[in-house]
């Protein structure tokens, strides 16, 4: 008696034709739902509305994009630097704490620390982590920390030696 070869789903098993056909429905109804989105009456203003916030936010940066749409309570000068810092963190850095002029807590603590993923921040305004970096908010600098880079809404600092 020879060996059977038994197929899966995939290869074109029993399953394989229900598979096909679920999705066809999915493709459908994906299909349906946009064009009632497109399809509505709308008028000609709300489309041309439309139309130039699509345009305007084709020519903004990706960071631009995330601070336009971070929530307006939230210190936008403090986002901005976080957003600056990103693409400035040398490989490797253990860790940024971010120093505020303001305390902060909370969900913005959150949103300040989010900005900086994939690496490990936290909001604080006491003590730094051992090897981590500070960026620090405005024109304070921490004694003995070396400027790694500046811009006009802070610095990013590396602890001493």
């Amino acid at each position: 008696m020879g060996a059977e070869r038994r197929t899966s789903s995939v290869e074109g098993g029993t399953a394989a034709p229900a598979l096909r056909r679920a999705q066809r429905v999915l493709l459908f109804a994906g299909v349906a739902a946009l064009a009632l989105v497109l399809l509505r009456p709308i008028s000609l203003a709300e489309l041309d509305g439309r139309l130039s916030a699509v345009e305007a936010s084709r020519r903004k940066t990706l960071t631009e994009r995330r601070l336009a749409a971070a929530s307006t309570d939230l210190d936008r000068r403090l986002l901005q630097l976080t957003a600056w810092a990103r693409g400035r963190v040398p490989a490797g850095a253990s860790g940024i704490a971010v120093v505020p002029e303001r305390p902060i807590t909370g969900r913005r603590a959150y949103l300040v620390a989010y900005e900086l993923v994939p690496t490990p921040a936290e909001v604080t305004s006491g003590e730094i982590p051992p090897g981590w970096l500070a960026l620090v908010q405005g024109e304070r600098r921490l004694p003995g920390w070396k400027v790694l880079d500046e811009s006009p809404l802070g610095a990013l600092l590396a602890p001493p030696p």
